[in-house]
């Protein structure tokens, strides 16, 4: 309910706290990042979906409670997803997301908005070293 009034100007003003910019974003907030961090990073071979999820807040006030998200998913033909997974690691600075369901994935809501260029840098990266590198292997 506190997180619900942000947007009522009626309602007390917010602790300037990161974990409420996190909480506080609609789905279609997160939803526009989304689209412009896949626009940025401009990938040919890189598969990029955004897809519908949640977020499991967790401990203090709110355990286990979930709120509606959205995620990135990224997919390379023929590279594991464990294998993407160490390379958003190996990226400066490093990336955390996680691997569900055969993908590995990105929660937006677990990411700071300001942080948006430096995950589209990281996939353009990626790119560059596992999948145009590869392909000049071959």
């Amino acid at each position: 309910k506190h997180l619900e009034s942000k947007n009522d100007p009626e309602s007390p003003k917010l602790p300037d706290l990161p974990a409420y910019e996190l909480l506080s974003q609609s789905r279609q907030n997160l939803k526009d990042r989304a689209d412009a961090i896949l626009k940025a990073s401009n990938c040919r071979t890189v598969d990029l979906n955004i897809i519908e999820t949640d977020s499991e807040v967790g401990g203090g006030t709110m355990p286990r409670t979930r709120m509606a998200s959205i995620a990135i998913e990224v997919s390379i033909q023929s590279i594991k997803p464990d294998t993407i997974a160490r390379s958003f690691r190996e990226c400066h600075p490093p990336v955390i997301g996680y691997v569900q369901q055969g993908s590995f994935r990105l929660n937006l809501r677990t990411i700071f908005s300001d942080q948006d260029e430096t995950i589209s840098a990281c996939i353009q990266q990626i790119e560059e070293k596992l999948v145009l590198r590869s392909s000049k292997e071959a």
